[in-house]
Formats: structure tokens, C-alpha cells, sequence
């Protein structure tokens, strides 16, 4: 999946964007059908990029936003951790991971913003 991702941003290098694009949303749909939620963020953390590359910043913010909305996240700095619906499973597995204090927000929809702290 990620050499999907990585192919993806050579080809925007190298000149052709929709090729790129084409080879991103390949990365993305095998992401979904593996069901690995670190492999989906990767593969959203890389569309992300090609999006802002393409200067589809607006793109890049939906998808982020529709991927988490309606879900508790778990952040260590700008690395993410957890996400969930399930606050005390986000809490948990940020904690197996490392975090000793791990930033966990709620992914509201798009029009009503985002609220966390500390737990």
C-alpha cells in the first residue's frame, strides 16, 4: 500500500498529476479493503500531501475530516495513536503505544468544528 503512496508523489514530481492522483485513490482503496486503520492513516497522511501538492488544500481537509468524523483520536504530538468511537479503547491503545499523556479529541462533522483536552 505505501509503495502505492510513494509512487503516487514520484509521479506528481515528475510531472503528471493525474496519474498521480490515479495511483493515490489505488493506495487509498487497498488501504480500506485491508481494514488497518495505520495503514488507512498513512495512505491519508500521503493524500493529503498530494492533495496540497496539486493545491487541492480544500480536498485535503474533507477527506481528513470525513475519514475521522464522529471519532475519538488519540495524538502524540503530531503522530496519531488511536481513533476510535470508542473513547476508553482510543485512551487504552494510546497508552499501550507510549503516550504517557496523549492528546484524545472528538472528530465532530465538518461544520461543527473539533473540541478535546487532556485526559
Amino acid at each position: 500500500m505505501d509503495c502505492y503512496s510513494y509512487a503516487a508523489v514520484v509521479l506528481w514530481f515528475l510531472g503528471y498529476s493525474d496519474q498521480a492522483l490515479r495511483r493515490n485513490n489505488e493506495a487509498l482503496t487497498l488501504a480500506r479493503e485491508l481494514s488497518h486503520p495505520f495503514s488507512l492513516a498513512s495512505a491519508l497522511g500521503f493524500a493529503a500531501f498530494l492533495h496540497i501538492f496539486r493545491r487541492e488544500e480544500q480536498a485535503a481537509q474533507e477527506q481528513a475530516e470525513a475519514t475521522y468524523a464522529g471519532q475519538w483520536v488519540a495524538l502524540d504530538g503530531e503522530r496519531l495513536l488511536s481513533h476510535s468511537t470508542d473513547v476508553h479503547q482510543v485512551y487504552a491503545e494510546a497508552h499501550a503505544a507510549g503516550a504517557a499523556v496523549p492528546l484524545v479529541a472528538y472528530i465532530d462533522t465538518p461544520d461543527a468544528g473539533q473540541w478535546g483536552g487532556w485526559l
